[in-house]
């Protein structure tokens, strides 16, 4: 899976590039929160229970390609799971961590002005999350997950400021599986689908092409 992730984040890249010598592009530093809609136990945000201090909380990069007025916008983002204590099943420590990688095709519906966008995102999530701290506890859980979103973005000259909300829908299955280098016993988790709301904020550089 990290393989994928890998070629996801270099195809993006050579993708970006290339568009990039005919159109604008932004680069981004994001930050953000994870609030899932299913319940695993106590320890991640979900939509009806939310903490600042619980996962997931996300850190990554963006890029924003195509962005003359009249084109299609691409989106691609790789964003860590910053790691987080939490207590598994709401009494076995442990931590969290893992990946997520973003791609989008994005309309601005706010094409005539030079300072707001408002673009309306259609793509999908590809993610894992690890969970560690034991042999037994040492797992991870993949999702592929379609996803809708709306970003809001200010451009002040190069300096570019923004917000996004996406949802996404996990469609894989739900189960743990062990992680590479771990012995052949793993604890018993609860089914996990990813699916949930995905909120960050960026601040980021606009880049001629």
């Amino acid at each position: 899976m990290y393989r994928i992730f890998f070629f996801l984040l270099l195809f993006s890249c050579f993708g970006a590039v290339a568009q990039g010598y005919e159109n604008s592009s932004c680069f981004d530093v994001m930050y953000g929160y994870k609030m899932y809609h299913q319940k695993f136990g106590k320890a991640f945000n979900t939509l009806g229970d939310f903490s600042f201090q619980k996962p997931v909380r996300i850190i990554g990069v963006k890029e924003t390609a195509g962005l003359e007025k009249g084109d299609g916008v691409a989106e691609f983002y790789l964003a860590g799971i910053i790691p987080t204590a939490i207590r598994v099943q709401d009494s076995v420590p442990a931590k969290v961590t893992g990946l997520i990688f973003g791609s989008a095709g994005n309309i601005d519906l706010f094409k005539k002005s030079e300072i707001f966008d408002l673009f309306f995102k259609m793509g999908f999530n590809l993610s894992c999350i690890r969970l560690y701290g034991s042999q037994e506890l040492n797992q991870k859980n993949f999702s592929f997950a379609p996803k809708l979103g709306i970003e809001p973005r200010i451009n002040l000259g190069r300096l570019v400021f923004s917000a996004s909300a996406e949802y996404d829908y996990d469609l894989t299955k739900p189960r743990w599986k062990r992680a590479w280098f771990t012995g052949k016993d793993k604890m018993p988790l609860q089914k996990f689908w990813q699916s949930g709301l995905t909120t960050s904020v960026s601040i980021g550089i606009r880049v001629a092409g």
